[in-house]
């Protein structure tokens, strides 16, 4: 496609425009998230196609395969991943963005009806928010490990870096939910009567919590793929996602009532959820932009051709 190379910087254009009205509170253009997802998945769609050529499948292979491995050229390597995984993967992303649309006009009113929550409505809010991100991911992962080229051999260091980075973040969350139950306990001490249904809150809490944990071990799962694959740009937009999904377990643990001067206690990126004079929501801005930026980084990591040499990975 000719003019195939300005669709990413076409894409972040409108991507900038869409933090800019989260950031102001004003929808600069209700469709630019959606616009911008439709132009990196036509991005994805055009150019080399993923897979070897004649040419390419006439070459010896020149490196030996692993056990168990069929063996391929080395001129595999580099190539892009499949367009049509891809494709799939932002297809998710455009339906969870055409969903969340700004609306236009005033807000409507929306009645409630009185009486006890259903602590498990937490765990349904969690699937809608993470849905999308959790099945590009996990489409992303298949793509990638089912690809035209070769799986290389992870080094001692790489698979320990990853080994601890699961760890690190299932700790994390495990530890948001205990600091919420604690903080929880002490507050019902100071004030009987406060959170009778607690314990089924705090179950909720951590089922709900699941869900954006499953998005940072997926992302963490694809870090390792692609820097297998030394694919920097695409692996750099995998660690942006899972910072992203460490943003989406606070907000989960948030979730519970608590006091005013408990709310967000422990919470990664506290700080930059704080409100700033003149600023709708810098917080959230922050996230949109990191997600946003996330996504531009895999998809054009990840359909363009950088040929090297499979080896092993230190």
């Amino acid at each position: 496609m000719r003019y195939r190379a300005i669709l990413p910087t076409a894409a972040g254009i409108l991507a900038t425009v869409h933090v800019l009205g989260t950031l102001t509170g004003v929808a600069l253009l209700r469709q630019a998230e959606v616009l911008a997802l439709l132009l990196l998945a036509a991005y994805a769609l055009t150019g080399l196609r993923a897979g070897l050529g004649p040419e390419m499948s006439a070459v010896a292979p020149d490196n030996p395969a692993l056990p168990g491995e069929s063996p391929m050229p080395s001129a595999a390597f580099g190539m892009p991943v499949s367009h049509w995984g891809v494709a799939v993967a932002l297809a998710a992303l455009v339906v969870d963005a055409w969903i969340t649309m700004p609306t236009v006009g005033p807000g409507h009113w929306a009645f409630m009806e009185a009486g006890r929550p259903d602590p498990f409505q937490e765990v349904i809010a969690a699937l809608v928010a993470n849905w999308a991100a959790l099945a590009f991911v996990m489409v992303l992962v298949l793509t990638v490990r089912l690809g035209p080229n070769r799986p290389v051999r992870l080094g001692r260091p790489v698979r320990v870096a990853a080994v601890l980075a699961g760890v690190l973040v299932t700790g994390y969350a495990a530890a948001r939910l205990i600091g919420v139950h604690l903080e929880l306990a002490e507050a019902r001490r100071q004030r009987p009567g406060l959170g009778d249904d607690s314990g089924e809150r705090i179950v909720a809490t951590g089922v709900a919590a699941l869900v954006p944990l499953a998005l940072a071990l997926g992302a963490i799962v694809l870090v390792v793929l692609l820097h297998a694959q030394r694919r920097r740009l695409a692996t750099s937009g995998a660690v942006l996602l899972v910072l992203i999904a460490l943003t989406r377990i606070d907000v989960v643990c948030d979730s519970l009532p608590l006091p005013l001067h408990l709310l967000g206690r422990g919470s990664l990126f506290t700080a930059a959820s704080q409100a700033a004079p003149g600023l709708a929501a810098p917080g959230p801005a922050v996230v949109v932009a990191l997600e946003l930026a996330a996504y531009l980084l895999l998809v054009v990591g990840l359909r363009a051709r950088r040929p090297q040499r499979a080896g092993p990975v230190s």
